[in-house]
């Protein structure tokens, strides 16, 4: 029963961690909304930003969102298009 009790909690406490962790998670900063007024779906930005320019592509993010320059690479990385 206590074992039964401790991994009941441990489970409520990932999940609890993993739904605060996208809770919180970051907006694109208003520069990257800006470069894409006016654009459609999949038009080039770029966005002048500390690092210097950072080009992408308009894309939404999520159902409803408005259209945002999302980077072709971050960081190192280069980005995939879905």
């Amino acid at each position: 029963m206590k074992r039964a009790l401790i991994g009941t909690a441990l489970i409520v406490g990932v999940v609890s961690v993993g739904l605060v962790a996208n809770a919180q998670r970051r907006r694109p900063p208003t520069e990257a909304y800006e470069a894409c007024a006016g654009r459609s779906e999949g038009d080039r930005c770029e966005v002048d930003t500390p690092r210097g320019k950072m080009e992408g592509t308009c894309k939404f993010l999520s159902e409803g969102e408005e259209l945002v320059c999302y980077p072709d690479k971050l960081g190192n990385r280069k980005t995939t298009q879905r």
